[in-house]
């Protein structure tokens, strides 16, 4: 999925090494596009060290023209926002073919 729009804040510095965990919050916004919200914490230090998002667009591998998600990508993703398990499993189909 191409990038459309990127932004990262960066709230504090990390030293060489750091054990980071990272979460993410996929949203649909549109039907031809997605949002991953996420947040880097250093939970060592008990601190956020940076938040952001990256907006992706769904489009057609043959002339790169919008399209819609597939139907089966979104039920994916809107379940996977309700169960932290699911969040980690890839989705077969999904790469905008």
């Amino acid at each position: 999925m191409p990038r459309v729009e990127a932004h990262i804040r960066y709230e504090a510095p990390v030293r060489m090494g750091t054990l980071l965990r990272i979460g993410i919050d996929p949203r649909i916004e549109h039907p031809r596009r997605m949002r991953h919200q996420f947040e880097i914490v250093d939970d060592a230090a008990s601190r956020r060290v940076a938040a952001g998002f990256v907006r992706v667009g769904c489009v057609r591998l043959a002339d790169f023209s919008p399209r819609d998600f597939p139907q089966t990508c979104t039920r994916s993703w809107s379940a996977s926002t309700r169960s932290p398990q699911r969040r980690r499993a890839m989705t077969p189909g999904c790469h905008g073919r």
